[in-house]
Parts: structure tokens; sequence; C-alpha cells
């Protein structure tokens, strides 16, 4: 039993450790790409006055979730590519979420077992005490 806890816990740390490695990557890349100098747009979509900055920056960030905006996507196989786009993606996060559940309710699972272990092992002990 000593082996299952030892895997888990190594799993645990090594999650752990991967998360906080992904924070300090992709902190330090947004810190890098908020360092650059904010370009002037230099041709607002449609009417001005229903458009600004904001809207704009919105609109670019969130074109990835537009698949009917982007040329590529409208070209025969580029709705295909970007449903494999948006499946692969889906999986990634699915996999990072259920390896920490995993762990997480793994360690829960394996102290359950443990403290019940413990209670057979005294009732055990004190059965036999006052047999």
């Amino acid at each position: 039993m000593q082996e299952i806890s030892t895997a888990l816990h190594t799993a645990e740390v090594v999650h752990w450790i991967a998360l906080v490695v992904m924070a300090i990557v992709y902190t330090l890349r947004i810190r890098w790409l908020l360092s650059f100098k904010l370009a002037k747009d230099k041709s607002a979509p449609g009417n001005p006055g229903q458009s600004n900055k904001q809207r704009g920056a919105r609109y670019s960030l969130w074109n990835v979730a537009m698949p009917w905006s982007m040329e590529s996507t409208r070209k025969p196989k580029g709705f295909i590519f970007y449903m494999s786009f948006v499946i692969f993606h889906l999986g990634v996060v699915a996999g990072i979420a259920v390896a920490f559940v995993v762990v997480t309710i793994g360690a829960v699972v394996l102290v359950k077992v443990i403290k019940r272990r413990r209670r057979r092992a005294e009732d055990e002990s004190a059965a036999a005490g006052t047999g």
C-alpha cells in the first residue's frame, strides 16, 4: 500500500510543479506582450461613433471563438481544421483538469482507506485484548 501512496504523492507534486511552471511561463509571456508599444488603429471598422479601441481589441481577442469571421474557415477544409483545433484544446483542458481531480480524489480516498484500516486494526486489537 505504501507504493500507491508514494506514487500518488509524486504525481501530485509533479502536477503542482507543472502548474507553477505554466503560470510563470504565461505570466512572463503576458508581461512580454504588454511591453510592446500600442499601435494606433489606422482604419476603424464601420462608423467610428459605434466603435472604440476597447471594442476593437475585444473583437480581435475573441476572433478565435468566431469561426464565421475567419477567412481560413470559409475554405472547404477550413471548418474541419477549426473543429479539430477546438476539440484538441478542449481535450488538453480536460486532461489537465482530470489530472488534478484524480490526484485530489485519490488522496482523499487514500486517507479514508488508511483511517478505515486503522479503525479495523484498533477494533481487532481491542477485541483480542478483551477475549
